[in-house]
């Protein structure tokens, strides 16, 4: 459904996340939440996008819409859209900025089986490329990068482990051991940050990190009994919260303590309401 043909209701476009309003037949108008919108062909990716962010160029002046799909980085800006860097030699599976212990943020890419960490510097050069760590997904929080990882005995990318602040990721040696969350049989769909604490994202719920008790509680159990293998697959975090996807559809928004569901309406109605959309990235 494209919702909001006709008027402005409840459960439109406009209504739900001001993002685009398309009460008008072959126009496209921003709504007033919409500060950046950004249109990708599909030829210039060569897998689904794993991670996506705003970036700086060279001269830092000028925003830039950087992201990775497949075995390719790109940038998009102002309109155009071109390659950043070469290739990649194996498929990225997760991504982000982090300093690598030199005090400068560098490009953390993870390929998941294929056991290498790339490390790019702001021009694009390689720094390193680390074989034999095997990390899935990566999120920088709180000074560390957080990775998902294969327990030991285990298939799946069921676990965490971390370098802390300051150190080079590069180094297998700096990596703690693997601390397995949830279930051994499902892989890790996802890292954040919520409130500055690592959240990890699973098919049957939202694990968060207690210091306290040194545990990864399960903050959504009630995906447990209704598991779906891409829950989590997309989020974003807010700073205090985090927006999450799910994988019937749709989307939760999670404080740390509660969840919300801010998604459309589901079983809407073509042309009148907008549908639930399942999110490969955000």
């Amino acid at each position: 459904g494209f919702g909001d043909a006709r008027e402005a209701a409840p459960y439109r476009y406009n209504r739900i996340f001001y993002g685009c309003d398309a009460r008008f037949p072959g126009e496209l108008r921003f709504g007033d939440l919409m500060p950046i919108f950004i249109v990708v062909a599909d030829t210039l990716l060569n897998g689904p996008t794993v991670f996506a962010t705003e970036w700086r160029d060279s001269s830092a002046v000028y925003p830039v819409g950087v992201y990775i799909g497949g075995t390719a980085e790109r940038e998009i800006r102002f309109d155009t859209d071109a390659a950043r860097g070469a290739a990649f030699a194996q498929t990225a599976t997760g991504a982000c900025f982090h300093d690598n212990g030199s005090g400068i943020e560098r490009l953390i890419v993870a390929q998941g089986r294929a056991g290498v960490i790339v490390i790019r510097g702001i021009d694009n050069a390689n720094d390193a490329v680390a074989a034999g760590i095997i990390r899935d997904k990566v999120a920088s929080i709180s000074g560390a990068l957080y990775g998902s990882a294969i327990p030991s005995g285990g298939t799946r990318f069921s676990g965490v482990t971390f370098c802390p602040y300051g150190s080079n990721p590069a180094t297998a040696a700096n990596w703690s051991s693997t601390t397995r969350v949830g279930w051994s049989t499902t892989d890790i769909n996802n890292i954040i940050s919520v409130r500055g604490v690592p959240c990890v994202l699973k098919p049957e719920g939202i694990f968060m990190y207690n210091r306290g008790r040194d545990q990864w509680e399960n903050m959504a159990l009630s995906w447990e009994s209704d598991p779906h293998p891409d829950n989590g697959r997309a989020a974003v975090s807010r700073g205090p919260d985090a927006v999450i996807s799910m994988g019937r559809g749709g989307c939760l928004l999670f404080d740390g303590y509660s969840l919300r569901d801010i998604s459309p309406r589901l079983g809407a109605s073509s042309d009148s309401d907008t549908t639930a959309d399942k999110l490969s990235c955000m």
